[in-house]
Protein backbone atom coordinates (compact mmCIF):
# COMPACT_ATOMS: atom_id res chain seq x y z
CA UNK A 1 0.00 0.00 0.00
CA UNK A 2 1.30 3.53 -1.24
CA UNK A 3 0.25 5.28 1.26
CA UNK A 4 1.78 3.52 4.46
CA UNK A 5 5.21 2.75 2.47
CA UNK A 6 5.52 6.60 1.65
CA UNK A 7 4.97 7.36 5.26
CA UNK A 8 6.92 4.97 6.78
CA UNK A 9 9.47 6.30 4.59
CA UNK A 10 9.19 9.98 5.02
CA UNK A 11 9.42 9.36 8.97
CA UNK A 12 12.53 7.39 8.59
CA UNK A 13 14.12 9.92 6.67
CA UNK A 14 12.98 12.91 8.90
CA UNK A 15 14.67 10.97 12.13
CA UNK A 16 17.49 10.09 10.47
CA UNK A 17 18.89 13.68 10.47
CA UNK A 18 16.62 15.33 12.93
CA UNK A 19 15.81 12.33 15.36
CA UNK A 20 13.14 9.71 16.42
CA UNK A 21 11.26 11.94 17.99
CA UNK A 22 10.73 14.11 14.67
CA UNK A 23 10.25 11.26 12.72
CA UNK A 24 7.71 9.43 15.15
CA UNK A 25 5.69 13.00 15.31
CA UNK A 26 5.52 12.45 11.59
CA UNK A 27 3.94 9.56 12.00
CA UNK A 28 1.56 10.53 14.69
CA UNK A 29 0.34 13.18 12.35
CA UNK A 30 -0.49 10.96 9.70
CA UNK A 31 -2.50 8.48 12.29
CA UNK A 32 -4.54 11.07 13.27
CA UNK A 33 -4.71 12.05 9.65
CA UNK A 34 -6.17 8.37 9.54
CA UNK A 35 -8.78 8.76 12.28
CA UNK A 36 -10.07 11.81 11.09
CA UNK A 37 -10.65 10.88 7.70
CA UNK A 38 -12.19 7.74 8.82
CA UNK A 39 -14.78 9.93 11.23
CA UNK A 40 -15.49 12.59 8.60
CA UNK A 41 -15.54 10.36 4.77
CA UNK A 42 -16.18 6.88 6.62
CA UNK A 43 -17.18 5.84 2.79
CA UNK A 44 -13.75 7.01 0.87
CA UNK A 45 -11.88 5.46 3.83
CA UNK A 46 -13.64 2.18 3.52
CA UNK A 47 -13.21 2.14 -0.17
CA UNK A 48 -9.83 3.32 -0.24
CA UNK A 49 -7.70 1.91 3.18
CA UNK A 50 -10.11 -0.82 4.75
CA UNK A 51 -11.65 -2.50 1.76
CA UNK A 52 -8.38 -2.59 -0.16
CA UNK A 53 -6.76 -4.42 2.80
CA UNK A 54 -9.65 -6.76 2.97
CA UNK A 55 -9.39 -7.64 -0.61
CA UNK A 56 -5.51 -8.45 -0.57
CA UNK A 57 -6.00 -10.43 2.95
CA UNK A 58 -9.07 -12.27 0.90
CA UNK A 59 -7.17 -13.05 -1.90
CA UNK A 60 -4.46 -14.20 0.08
CA UNK A 61 -6.15 -16.13 2.42
CA UNK A 62 -9.29 -17.63 0.15
CA UNK A 63 -7.78 -18.27 -3.34
CA UNK A 64 -3.54 -17.73 -3.46
CA UNK A 65 -2.53 -19.95 -0.44
CA UNK A 66 -4.44 -23.01 -1.57
CA UNK A 67 -5.20 -22.67 -4.89
CA UNK A 68 -3.18 -25.93 -6.08
CA UNK A 69 -4.46 -27.81 -2.91
CA UNK A 70 -8.27 -27.15 -3.95
CA UNK A 71 -7.35 -27.71 -7.89
CA UNK A 72 -6.01 -31.30 -6.45
CA UNK A 73 -9.01 -32.20 -4.66
CA UNK A 74 -11.30 -31.29 -6.73
CA UNK A 75 -9.70 -32.97 -10.18
CA UNK A 76 -8.37 -29.90 -12.09
CA UNK A 77 -4.63 -30.85 -11.59
CA UNK A 78 -2.82 -33.19 -14.64
CA UNK A 79 0.54 -34.91 -13.97
CA UNK A 80 2.94 -35.17 -16.36
CA UNK A 81 6.34 -37.42 -16.00
CA UNK A 82 5.78 -37.47 -12.43
CA UNK A 83 4.91 -33.27 -12.14
CA UNK A 84 1.86 -31.81 -11.13
CA UNK A 85 0.83 -29.72 -13.57
CA UNK A 86 -1.75 -27.28 -11.63
CA UNK A 87 -3.56 -24.52 -13.88
CA UNK A 88 -2.61 -20.67 -13.49
CA UNK A 89 -4.61 -18.57 -11.52
CA UNK A 90 -4.53 -15.60 -13.98
CA UNK A 91 -6.56 -12.61 -11.55
CA UNK A 92 -8.77 -12.41 -8.43
CA UNK A 93 -11.27 -9.93 -8.27
CA UNK A 94 -12.58 -9.35 -4.82
CA UNK A 95 -16.46 -8.05 -4.81
CA UNK A 96 -19.06 -7.17 -2.35
CA UNK A 97 -21.16 -10.35 -2.85
CA UNK A 98 -19.22 -12.58 -5.14
CA UNK A 99 -15.63 -12.83 -6.45
CA UNK A 100 -14.52 -13.55 -9.74
CA UNK A 101 -11.63 -16.15 -10.89
CA UNK A 102 -9.81 -15.55 -14.17
CA UNK A 103 -7.86 -19.13 -14.57
CA UNK A 104 -5.81 -20.39 -17.35
CA UNK A 105 -6.83 -23.97 -18.27
CA UNK A 106 -4.16 -26.97 -18.80
CA UNK A 107 -3.67 -28.05 -21.85
CA UNK A 108 -6.58 -30.77 -22.69
CA UNK A 109 -8.69 -28.84 -20.39
CA UNK A 110 -12.78 -27.88 -21.29
CA UNK A 111 -14.99 -25.22 -20.35
CA UNK A 112 -17.06 -28.90 -19.40
CA UNK A 113 -14.30 -29.67 -16.99
CA UNK A 114 -14.28 -26.71 -14.75
CA UNK A 115 -18.21 -26.16 -15.21
CA UNK A 116 -19.07 -30.14 -14.36
CA UNK A 117 -17.12 -29.49 -10.74
CA UNK A 118 -19.31 -26.18 -9.92
CA UNK A 119 -21.01 -27.83 -7.36
CA UNK A 120 -17.98 -29.09 -5.80
CA UNK A 121 -15.84 -25.98 -6.00
CA UNK A 122 -19.10 -24.10 -4.29
CA UNK A 123 -18.92 -26.28 -1.38
CA UNK A 124 -14.76 -26.35 -1.45
CA UNK A 125 -14.77 -22.32 -1.26
CA UNK A 126 -18.61 -22.12 0.95
CA UNK A 127 -20.34 -20.19 -1.63
CA UNK A 128 -23.85 -19.92 -2.77
CA UNK A 129 -23.32 -20.83 -6.32
CA UNK A 130 -19.88 -21.33 -8.80
CA UNK A 131 -20.66 -20.79 -12.11
CA UNK A 132 -18.37 -20.69 -15.28
CA UNK A 133 -17.76 -19.85 -18.46
CA UNK A 134 -15.59 -18.89 -21.08
CA UNK A 135 -14.66 -16.08 -22.74
CA UNK A 136 -11.68 -16.79 -24.68
CA UNK A 137 -9.81 -20.40 -25.87
CA UNK A 138 -7.82 -21.96 -22.69
CA UNK A 139 -9.36 -19.23 -20.14
CA UNK A 140 -12.11 -19.75 -17.83
CA UNK A 141 -13.81 -17.20 -15.71
CA UNK A 142 -15.40 -18.92 -12.26
CA UNK A 143 -17.97 -16.33 -10.71
CA UNK A 144 -18.18 -17.59 -6.83
CA UNK A 145 -21.30 -16.04 -5.20
CA UNK A 146 -21.27 -15.62 -1.71
CA UNK A 147 -24.02 -13.28 -0.92
CA UNK A 148 -27.44 -12.73 -2.36
CA UNK A 149 -27.07 -8.78 -2.68
CA UNK A 150 -30.13 -8.42 -4.76
CA UNK A 151 -32.32 -9.67 -2.15
CA UNK A 152 -32.57 -6.25 -0.88
CA UNK A 153 -33.93 -3.83 -2.65
CA UNK A 154 -32.23 -0.52 -4.08
CA UNK A 155 -33.94 3.10 -3.25
CA UNK A 156 -34.47 4.77 -6.77
CA UNK A 157 -32.51 8.20 -6.72
CA UNK A 158 -34.20 11.54 -7.14
CA UNK A 159 -33.89 13.30 -9.92
CA UNK A 160 -31.91 16.16 -10.37
CA UNK A 161 -32.20 19.38 -12.52
CA UNK A 162 -28.69 19.32 -13.01
CA UNK A 163 -27.50 16.10 -13.79
CA UNK A 164 -27.43 15.09 -17.25
CA UNK A 165 -28.06 11.72 -18.57
CA UNK A 166 -25.01 9.45 -20.33
CA UNK A 167 -26.85 7.43 -22.74
CA UNK A 168 -23.75 5.28 -23.14
CA UNK A 169 -23.85 3.74 -20.00
CA UNK A 170 -27.29 4.33 -18.09
CA UNK A 171 -27.38 3.02 -13.65
CA UNK A 172 -30.62 1.01 -13.79
CA UNK A 173 -29.36 -0.95 -10.52
CA UNK A 174 -26.90 -3.50 -9.28
CA UNK A 175 -25.19 -6.52 -10.45
CA UNK A 176 -24.90 -10.07 -8.28
CA UNK A 177 -21.10 -8.71 -7.90
CA UNK A 178 -22.16 -5.52 -5.88
CA UNK A 179 -21.30 -3.39 -9.01
CA UNK A 180 -23.12 -0.78 -10.61
CA UNK A 181 -25.54 -2.34 -13.37
CA UNK A 182 -25.14 -0.06 -16.19
CA UNK A 183 -26.19 -0.11 -20.02
CA UNK A 184 -25.81 1.54 -23.41
CA UNK A 185 -29.43 2.63 -24.73
CA UNK A 186 -28.41 4.92 -27.96
CA UNK A 187 -27.37 3.18 -30.65
CA UNK A 188 -28.34 -0.34 -30.24
CA UNK A 189 -31.71 -2.48 -29.07
CA UNK A 190 -32.06 -4.10 -26.15
CA UNK A 191 -33.74 -7.50 -25.10
CA UNK A 192 -35.32 -7.81 -21.68
CA UNK A 193 -36.33 -11.94 -21.43
CA UNK A 194 -37.82 -13.79 -18.25
CA UNK A 195 -40.40 -15.51 -16.90
CA UNK A 196 -44.05 -13.68 -16.22
CA UNK A 197 -43.25 -11.68 -12.57
CA UNK A 198 -39.24 -12.19 -13.04
CA UNK A 199 -39.61 -8.33 -13.25
CA UNK A 200 -38.80 -7.89 -17.01
CA UNK A 201 -41.20 -4.01 -16.70
CA UNK A 202 -38.74 -3.37 -13.10
CA UNK A 203 -35.48 -3.32 -15.92
CA UNK A 204 -37.61 -1.05 -18.38
CA UNK A 205 -38.89 1.43 -16.20
CA UNK A 206 -34.96 1.41 -14.52
CA UNK A 207 -34.30 2.62 -17.48
CA UNK A 208 -36.72 5.51 -18.11
CA UNK A 209 -35.40 6.60 -14.08
CA UNK A 210 -31.84 6.16 -15.28
CA UNK A 211 -32.88 8.71 -17.89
Amino acid sequence: FPIFTLTLAVSMYIACPHGRRDGVLNAGVFLLGLVLWRAVWSDSFRKAVTGRIRARWRRWARYTKSWTIRCALNGLTATLDSQTLVPRLVKVHIGAGADVLTVRMLVGQTLTDWSGQADALAHTYGARSVTVTSPARGTVIMHLNYHDTLATPIPLPGPRADAAADLHAVSIGATEAGDVWQVTVIGRHILIAGATGAGKGSVLWSIFAGV
